[in-house]
């Protein structure tokens, strides 16, 4: 009985000391949790003087976020790791951003409470396309830009999109969840492998396709030409939605 019971005592005691040591690293960073980060992060801001047309970003782990531009220039506001890099370029009217990270694999090990984040600020509110490619993370794209195309392709994280889009919509993810509200927009088609799906005041001139598999669906306030549906749903809500 002894033998079984002294290894169960030495692992209380031993995390009841991991406790004490944890509560007293909160206690000396005031219980601000980013003062424990291991990653070290710099910004920077990135000015872009010739016109565009088309945007094209890509990235790894990296949050982005687009609002208008108060002064009327294009500028980009990059929030990386030291050790990550950027670039950032005009080709045949097409603004091209890409981000990396050149860590070694070792140095993702630890405390990291915070991920790279780029914010586009747009001159005008017009733009023909918007591609995005990232590994992981939020991308958020506000009321008030209009876009001819949008094309995004997310493996893990979160979209969350109000702009409106003249002709189509085309949104690949995994896991995750994927919001659109307050749009209008020519046709639609989202691919989800394990996100939930939240569409809200949605106004389509053509069709809506879905392919959902293993996530909810929330559809209120919805209007298509047409409705396609194909995946198998954990669950599913439908209010005031017209396919005509």
């Amino acid at each position: 009985m002894r033998k079984r019971v002294l290894p169960i005592l030495i692992g209380l005691i031993l995390v009841a000391i991991g406790g004490m040591i944890c509560h007293s690293a909160l206690a000396s960073a005031n219980y601000d949790f980013s003062a424990l980060n291991v990653v070290q992060y710099k910004t920077e801001e990135c000015e872009i003087g010739e016109e565009f047309i088309n945007l094209q970003i890509q990235g790894d782990a990296l949050d982005l976020a687009f609002d208008t531009s108060a002064d009327g220039k294009c500028r980009l506001l990059f929030s990386e790791s030291v050790k990550g890099s950027h670039t950032a370029r005009v080709e045949d009217g097409t603004l091209v951003v890409q981000t990396a990270d050149d860590r070694e694999w070792y140095e993702y090990l630890g405390v990291n409470l915070q991920k790279p984040k780029v914010t586009v600020l747009l001159p005008l509110s017009r733009y023909a396309g918007l591609s995005v490619d990232v590994s992981d993370g939020m991308v958020d794209i506000p009321a008030g830009l209009v876009f001819e195309n949008v094309n995004i392709e997310l493996d893990a994280g979160e979209v969350d999109c109000r702009a409106v889009v003249e002709q189509s919509v085309e949104i690949r993810m995994g896991a995750g969840e994927l919001r659109l509200s307050e749009m209008k927009a020519g046709e639609m088609s989202l691919t989800t492998a394990a996100a939930s799906v939240r569409l809200e005041n949605i106004s389509l001139d053509g069709k809506l396709e879905m392919n959902v598999n293993a996530g909810a669906v929330l559809l209120r306030e919805v209007g298509c030409e047409n409705l396609r549906y194909a995946g198998s749903l954990s669950e599913a809500r439908i209010e005031h939605v017209i396919a005509k």
